[in-house]
């Protein structure tokens, strides 16, 4: 299995937009519009990575209102919880 984060910039004005086609063509329940240098953040697993290219390609980047798309692919995951203070 492939883990990959998907850091996505977007068209001034179009996060929100780009945000709800991507909650469309994706089956994906890790999607989060963030504040920072990119605007929406997706963490995508794929079976190859040649899967994960082509989601990124034809899927992602084709996504209108996209601007750019950085993809950090995870070499080691662990699930777990998270403490709160």
């Amino acid at each position: 299995m492939v883990s990959a984060f998907v850091l996505i910039k977007t068209e001034t004005g179009k996060t929100k937009e780009v945000f709800e086609n991507l909650s469309k063509i994706l089956k994906t329940k890790h999607r989060h519009m963030v504040f920072g240098a990119y605007d929406i953040v997706v963490k995508i697993k794929t079976r190859t990575n040649d899967d994960l290219i082509a989601i990124v390609n034809t899927k992602i980047k084709s996504n209108p209102g996209v601007k750019a798309a950085i993809v950090l692919q995870c070499w080691e995951e662990e699930e777990g919880t998270v403490e709160t203070l």
